[in-house]
This record gives structure tokens, C-alpha cells and sequence, in this order.
């Protein structure tokens, strides 16, 4: 009964400290990784598959799904803390950002190319660095924790989604690709920006601070602000940079990765 209690505690209430988080690199991050690992190559198999039409309506269907999910992950940080906590509700993180602006390529609409970049050259390894650390879900939180599975699903299709536009042999990426994808992080990370400024409990876009115990506290421990800051904005470049590179000279022109064919059989 305390298991089932405390799948809608909010880490504001008093009785979420008694909860034993899942915590990362142990038995059940390990497990909890190869299920998702598991499931995603399931999913990614059967969307490749589809052709392009029917893998649109998938796509407008997992939008719908993934929005959904946010919203019931905002309203649970409204109404199941004790308080306001802005840093918990909006959706100004990378998994965030990908739910916003994924429904704007899912529905065709006039944006969708200013999209497909940031989905292309970010999506795929922003899911996989959550699975190795599950920051949001996990290290915080229970397995069965609400969070935990919300924040587990939208980055395992963030992931998969990713994936099917990174390793799109047919599909040339375009410099433009790689340009409006810097657009959207930089937008979102200048509104975080002026957020954090305007509420110093938040750390919007991780900018401000890192999670302990990650190789980013070693760069803010030697950097400080506004160091710490213009490299996470670097990274992302960088990140983005080499992901463009590697789908030029190893993917377009029928040229697939090992990784690629191996989830296509």
C-alpha cells in the first residue's frame, strides 16, 4: 500500500524522504536500462518499416502521447507539492523542448523543417545520455515512481525518434539543419537564462548548475559562471556539430552504420 501511496509523492512532502530512491549504476538502473534498451529497438524496428505516410500517423499519435504526458507531469508538480516549484513545472529542459516542438513536425505543419534538426543531430543522444543517467527519473525518484516513468518514457522516444532521423540514409542533412537546430537550443536556452535570473530557485537548461556527482560539476568547479554556462551552450554546439559530421560521412549516400543495420533486420 506505501509502494502505490508513494508513486504520487512530490519530493516537497515530507514523507518523500523516507522513499529509497532507484538511484544510478546498480541492479535496478541496470535493469530498468535494458527494458527500455530492449523496447526501443522493438520500436525503432517497427517504425523503419513503415512507410512514409503510415510513419507520419505513428509520429502524430506519439506527439499526442508525449504532450499528454507532460502535461500530467506539470499539473502532478502543481498539485502534489506543497508550494509552487517553477523549476518542476515548465518544460525547459532538452526532453521538454523535444515534446514542444516534435507535434510541429508529427502535424506537417509550416515549422517542420526548422525542426528536423534539432530532432536529427539531438534527440537520439539526449534519451541515451538519460539512460545512462537517469537524472530525472531514478537518481531522484523510486522505479515506481510517476516521474520515473514519465520521464523514462519521453526520453526512451526521444531516443527512438532521434534515431530514425539520424540514421536516415536517404535523407541528406543540410547546413540549415544544423543551424536551426543551434537556433532552437539557443532560444530556449536564453529564455532559461532570464528565468534563472528571475527565480534563483530554478536551473533552467542546467545552466546555472550541473547535478552533482557528473563530469559537469568538474567544469563548474573549474570554470565557475559565466564559464560553467557558455561551455554547457559550447557542448551543445560542439554535440550537434559532430553529430551533422558523422551522418555526412557515414550515413547519407545508402551508407549505414553497423548500429543502423543492426536494428533494421
Amino acid at each position: 500500500m506505501a509502494r502505490c501511496f508513494s508513486f504520487w509523492l512530490h519530493p516537497s512532502q515530507i514523507e518523500f524522504d523516507q522513499l529509497v530512491a532507484g538511484g544510478v549504476f546498480n541492479l535496478t538502473h541496470l535493469m530498468l536500462t535494458v527494458v527500455l534498451g530492449l523496447l526501443g529497438v522493438m520500436i525503432y524496428r517497427l517504425l523503419v518499416k513503415l512507410d512514409g505516410h503510415k510513419r507520419q500517423r505513428y509520429f502524430q499519435g506519439i506527439a499526442i502521447f508525449l504532450v499528454i504526458l507532460e502535461i500530467i507531469r506539470m499539473l502532478w508538480n502543481v498539485v502534489a507539492a506543497d508550494g509552487w516549484y517553477a523549476k518542476d513545472v515548465w518544460p525547459l529542459y532538452t526532453c521538454g523542448i523535444f515534446v514542444m516542438i516534435f507535434p510541429f513536425y508529427a502535424f506537417n505543419t509550416p515549422l517542420q523543417k526548422w525542426t528536423e534538426g534539432f530532432i536529427a543531430l539531438g534527440a537520439m543522444l539526449a534519451g541515451i545520455v538519460f539512460l545512462i543517467y537517469p537524472s530525472t527519473g531514478l537518481a531522484i525518484f523510486p522505479l515506481w515512481h510517476l516521474n520515473t516513468i514519465i520521464s523514462s518514457i519521453m526520453h526512451l522516444m526521444m531516443a527512438v525518434i532521434g534515431a530514425l532521423f539520424f540514421f536516415d540514409s536517404q535523407k541528406q542533412l543540410k547546413p540549415f539543419d544544423f543551424y536551426s537546430a543551434m537556433v532552437i537550443v539557443f532560444s530556449f536556452a536564453f529564455i532559461s537564462f532570464i528565468y534563472n535570473l528571475m527565480d534563483p530557485a530554478t536551473n533552467f537548461f542546467f545552466i546555472k548548475a550541473p547535478f552533482a556527482e557528473t563530469p559537469l560539476q568538474w567544469i563548474f568547479d573549474w570554470l565557475g559562471q559565466p564559464g560553467y554556462g557558455i561551455t554547457i551552450l559550447g557542448l551543445h554546439v560542439v554535440e550537434g556539430a559532430g553529430m551533422y559530421a558523422l551522418h555526412q560521412r557515414f550515413i547519407f549516400k545508402e551508407k549505414t552504420t553497423l548500429a543502423a543495420s543492426l536494428l533494421q533486420r
